[in-house]
């Protein structure tokens, strides 16, 4: 079991800690740099754009459900079975981000053992500070964006969004 400061690194709340203070971006420095890793966010639509948005040229997005992801799970699981053999047509590994609450631990739990060469993390809310100046933020209830911030804005993302504009991230 990896571990990261003596917690278990694939619960969601070491890395929501991790984004609090800056220090998940190191996470995002080794998926942009490390070649033949594919890194695939498993999680609502408005996560689509990651990749973009922080220079992950070997990125895809699978998406669940923002608020129902539990009761098409199976369907999910599915989706990430076929998908994952493509990937490794082209790559060495891949990199799993799953946000998806109940389902997400669900999954790491039914795929563990049937993807090889998959690294799965639980990554929960920990990449709300990336969308917390994003005009998407404006069009969703407030509660979606860092809530758990405590109304601390994440300055550290602003130097570390390379598609940032005036302080404003474009969203499509």
């Amino acid at each position: 079991i990896m571990t990261v400061s003596g917690q278990v690194g694939y619960s969601s709340f070491i890395w929501r800690e991790w984004a609090f203070n800056g220090r998940i971006h190191k996470l995002i420095e080794m998926a942009q740099s490390t070649p033949n890793l594919k890194t695939v966010i498993v999680g609502a639509y408005y996560y689509n754009n990651f990749g973009q948005k922080l220079g992950i040229d070997n990125f895809d997005h699978i998406q669940i459900h923002h608020n129902d992801a539990l009761l098409h799970v199976e369907e999910t699981k599915q989706e990430i079975l076929k998908r994952h053999y493509e990937y490794l047509q082209s790559n060495d590994s891949v990199l799993y981000l799953l946000i998806g609450g109940t389902a997400a631990m669900w999954l790491i739990l039914e795929l563990y053992r049937d993807l090889q060469s998959a690294f799965m993390i639980d990554i929960g809310r920990a990449l709300d500070p990336y969308y917390y100046y994003d005009e998407i933020r404006n069009s969703t209830p407030q509660y979606m964006w860092g809530h758990w911030l405590d109304g601390k804005k994440p300055e550290w993302v602003k130097s570390k969004l390379p598609k940032m504009a005036n302080g404003v991230l474009r969203v499509k």
